[in-house]
């Protein structure tokens, strides 16, 4: 049976929106994507990415003057199940923080 993958979005705010996107296979995490995106004026921007694109977990901080990628940070572990759950709790707890932060580079 091939992966199943699930994608949603959250809404915190009327401009801001946290997209889920994971692949399970067998009961495991395989591959995920966790974002949190604002809309600056009619433009949804990211400001925080975490994922598994280049075959291990790593979280993306974008900048808001620069428009592009400040750094990526590499996350250890392999539970990618564990690191997507944490990955959606740090951003659904802390998102309006993040924009600040954002707002202000």
């Amino acid at each position: 049976m091939p992966a199943k993958l699930t994608k949603y979005e959250i809404h915190p705010s009327e401009k801001d929106r946290i997209c889920v996107s994971f692949k399970v296979d067998r009961g495991r995490v395989i591959s995920f994507t966790v974002q949190y995106q604002t809309q600056v004026e009619r433009e949804w921007r990211s400001i925080l990415r975490f994922d598994t694109a280049h075959g291990h977990a790593h979280k993306d901080i974008y900048g808001y003057s620069k428009k592009r990628k400040l750094r990526s940070v590499t996350i250890p572990g392999s539970d990618y199940g564990l690191i997507l759950t944490e990955s959606l709790k740090q951003i659904t707890n802390k998102w309006s923080k993040m924009k600040e932060n954002f707002m202000h580079q």
